[in-house]
């Protein structure tokens, strides 16, 4: 508690001790409201814009896997001659090939 909080309640001719206890409640109401600063908000702002870049990098090096299995797959895929069964490995179709394949590789 500031010395001029309580100067300024006595100036309002408060006693000392109505002075002190008006000052403890306000400050405790104060402290109970949880009040964000400016400077406490941008910082929480900051953080947040951190995360979502590292969550943007961390998505872009995942599409990068992605794409790099994609082309694995579609290379397997060609070698083994799916291509010649009709297959179209393109959109849905490459998914399903995909998958295909996937499970058949870790079954056996």
């Amino acid at each position: 508690m500031q010395a001029s909080t309580l100067r300024l309640l006595e100036a309002a001719h408060f006693t000392s001790p109505q002075a002190l206890a008006l000052a403890e409640a306000i400050e405790t109401e104060v402290n109970a409201a949880q009040v964000v600063t400016v400077p406490i908000l941008e910082s929480k702002v900051h953080e947040i814009g951190a995360r979502f870049d590292r969550m943007d990098l961390r998505v872009a090096q995942m599409e990068t896997h992605l794409a790099e299995m994609e082309t694995r797959i579609l290379h397997k895929v060609t070698t083994l001659g799916f291509t010649g069964a009709g297959l179209m490995l393109t959109g849905t179709g490459l998914i399903i090939t995909s998958v295909f394949f996937i499970v058949l590789h870790f079954k056996n």
